[in-house]
């Protein structure tokens, strides 16, 4: 694979010129920074769920343009219909005048710092928990720290060396002159994830009763397993994929078809999911991700209510021919 040489940290300073200028007035308060709501009640301890809800929103709520920005340069695709910033994406040219890749570092680096937010309110809440509260609470942490990971992977996939944040404390960007690199992303991934395993769920994500589709220690294993894979420890991978096969516990959705539509939603074949709804209704208020950017524009669906798209993720014939 070649790289091309890119001035990250310009681009991270200036990231965080943007966080400085828009959130200036919360940074003046620093207590405020380290508390939601400014008067929160840490001894009510049953609210602790609610930190771990706040980074699984955050990181589910991905614009439209991320996963493109991500997937561009898979061989599954072909460049990205008009959208000059993707065709340069897929070349290695970071051009940050492109909203996609300008967002994706934006929004991906203001996530994973609130994921920390999340863990440090957790903590915050286990000062006044019982065994119960810590256990569980150990057990929330492990979770962020997985859904930080999945943002963390998807950065150094696309940039290369990334800063790799500690904590919710933005004066960490202040001083930055280096940063590490891919290979020390992926293992500083990998080394998370065995952090996390043990405090997390020996469950399929559907088995799950309070976070259907949650984290368990099989997404973990998922993402240890994929971070080896970029560094080339072969045999990390085959451990983490062999505990997964081994439990048992999962099996491949039967229509393909349908995998990645309603029926296949919180199947025993998903390792993690984001998890969207119509609440039930239909119409009216939902929670989605715009899917419009994937479909083909010149196609008349025979299906009524179905439309075109924009053409900026055609599969490309090498994925089509395999598919068939």
């Amino acid at each position: 694979m070649k790289y091309i040489k890119v001035k990250k940290l310009t681009v991270l300073l200036a990231f965080l010129g943007t966080v400085l200028i828009g959130c200036s007035d919360d940074l003046d308060q620093p207590e405020l920074n380290n508390n939601f709501a400014g008067g929160t009640d840490f001894s009510q301890t049953d609210d602790m769920i609610f930190s771990l809800i706040g980074v699984y929103q955050s990181v589910a709520d991905r614009g439209w343009e991320q996963p493109l920005v991500v997937a561009t340069r898979g061989d599954d695709v072909n460049e990205a219909g008009d959208q000059q910033g993707l065709k340069n994406q897929d070349r290695y040219v970071y051009d940050n005048s492109f909203f996609g890749s300008r967002t994706l570092w934006e929004t991906y680096y203001g996530d994973i710092i609130g994921a920390h937010t999340g863990m440090e309110q957790i903590e915050r809440y286990m000062e006044f928990a019982d065994d119960e509260g810590i256990a569980l609470g150990n057990q929330y942490i492990a979770e962020a720290k997985v859904l930080r990971a999945v943002l963390l992977f998807q950065l150094s996939q696309v940039y290369g060396s990334v800063f790799i944040p500690t904590s919710s404390n933005l004066n960490d960007f202040a001083d930055v002159t280096s940063v590490p690199s891919k290979d020390e992303v992926m293992q500083h991934i990998s080394d998370q994830m065995d952090e996390a395993i043990p405090f997390l769920l020996d469950l399929r994500p559907n088995e799950r009763t309070d976070l259907p589709g949650g984290v368990t220690k099989y997404t973990a294993l998922m993402i240890k397993a994929e971070a080896n894979q970029e560094l080339k420890n072969y045999q990390a991978v085959a451990d983490a994929t062999g505990e997964i096969i081994a439990s048992g516990k999962f099996s491949l959705f039967p229509d393909y078809y349908e995998l990645f539509k309603t029926p296949g939603k919180l199947s025993d074949e998903n390792l993690f999911e984001f998890q969207y709804s119509d609440f039930g209704n239909g119409e009216g208020d939902r929670v989605s991700h715009l899917y419009a950017p994937y479909g083909p524009n010149s196609w008349n669906p025979e299906v009524d209510g179905s439309s075109n798209g924009w053409g900026f993720f055609e599969p490309s014939l090498k994925y089509i021919e395999f598919m068939l």
